[in-house]
């Protein structure tokens, strides 16, 4: 089966797994071949743990030969004994961090123990931490005291102190990694949530760090482990923008998440909170775009989730509903990235900006350097610089 068959079915399963009825609408495979084709699928999309869960309990209706459950439980299984390796860094880090007076704030992956019966089978690659920009300095320095080394994004072109450098000064946040054995232990740690390159044009649509992180926050347990975290409101707000802002709605694992967060916390949100902190017209389109795309597969949304129109009335440039939808089961793309960065903003004229900006802005393609000095591309020559970039990444 192609993949937008296997799409289809798996927005089937999940109509049918938060709507509580049959998975209709769709066909279900009939062959091995086909079965193996969605069972590939699922584990691409790193859903794997949570059909095998699901399906076992009943909650998707699909009757899935045992090899295919068979591959999604091994999954399930690798994901835990991983995520039991990030819960032990962090039984150890944590109290270290605040007896040096840093109050590091726990986001995402095993701070949403709440939304899953099992926070072990979220598939999670790293640990995020949130920081004050003072407390950074010292936080590095302990991590790597602690075996911790920075790394490099794949395709960097330059140096590690390049690198570091580029980081520390142009965004809002690192990332460290301590090898155990065959596995590694990754955190990601922020000091700012925007994940924006200073100078862009969207850091002003979205001033998501000017965002009272640190000010809404509460103490969490999960079995031993005791974490500070954001409020559900305000974790509401940074899975959106992540999601939006950093992955440009590529990802079915986000998606999942805020399926399940507005599922079971929609009903208990402080809605006029959020209203208040995401006031913005760009924020608020990319909060009702999110509930507009669990509208489009069919979810029923619960009492007191304010329709999408409270966010956003919905008018968008031809085709950009239909590209974010997309987005959701894409794979990774260098040129997809770039055309959600252009789509994100509300106004037209926005997004000419953040085009202009992407094709004629020496401080754009900063970060992309040869060996010990930044490329000198006439400013003419930037745009057919950048696609050459682009293409050369296979994006």
């Amino acid at each position: 089966m192609n993949d937008n068959i296997n799409e289809g079915i798996l927005r089937a399963c999940l109509k049918a797994r938060f709507n509580g009825e049959k998975i209709s609408g769709v066909r279900i495979p009939a062959d091995g071949a086909s079965w193996q084709s969605l069972g590939d699928f699922v584990n691409r999309h790193n859903l794997g743990p949570f059909f095998y869960t699901a399906i076992k309990k009943g909650q998707i209706p699909l009757a899935v030969p045992d090899d295919i459950m068979n591959s999604w439980r091994n999954g399930l299984r690798r994901t835990a004994v991983y995520n039991a390796l990030l819960k032990q860094e962090l039984a150890a880090i944590l109290p270290e961090l605040e007896e040096m007076g840093v109050q590091p704030l726990l986001l995402k992956g095993l701070a949403l123990h709440f939304l899953y019966e099992d926070i072990l089978a979220r598939p999670s690659s790293d640990i995020d931490l949130l920081i004050a920009r003072e407390d950074y300095v010292k936080t590095r320095d302990h991590l790597v005291e602690k075996g911790f080394n920075i790394v490099m994004v794949p395709g960097f072109r330059g140096t590690l102190p390049q690198y570091i450098e580029l980081q520390e000064n142009y965004s809002t946040e690192i990332s460290l990694q301590k090898r155990l054995g065959v596995m590694a232990v990754n955190i990601d740690l922020h000091w700012e949530l925007d994940g924006i390159y200073d100078g862009s044009p969207l850091e002003k649509l979205f001033p998501i760090d000017q965002y009272p992180w640190h000010q809404h926050t509460r103490t969490d347990h999960w079995e031993q482990l005791t974490f500070k975290t954001l409020t559900p409101e305000m974790h509401f707000i940074h899975l959106i923008t992540h999601y939006a802002l950093h992955h440009q709605y590529q990802g079915a694992k986000w998606f999942l998440d805020l399926l399940l967060f507005v599922h079971y916390e929609g009903d208990r949100l402080d809605w006029d909170l959020i209203d208040g902190i995401a006031a913005e017209p760009d924020c608020r389109k990319i909060i009702g775009l999110t509930l507009q795309l669990m509208e489009d597969l069919g979810v029923n949304l619960p009492e007191g989730v304010p329709p999408t129109r409270h966010f956003w009335s919905g008018p968008a440039f031809p085709g950009e509903f239909r590209f974010f939808r997309k987005q959701i089961f894409s794979a990774p793309s260098k040129i997809r990235q770039y055309i959600g960065y252009i789509l994100l903003p509300l106004q037209t004229r926005d997004k000419l900006r953040v085009a202009s900006y992407y094709l004629f802005d020496k401080n754009a393609i900063s970060h992309w350097r040869i060996q010990d000095a930044p490329p000198k591309i006439p400013p003419p020559l930037q745009p057919l610089y950048l696609l050459y970039r682009v293409l050369t990444r296979r994006g």
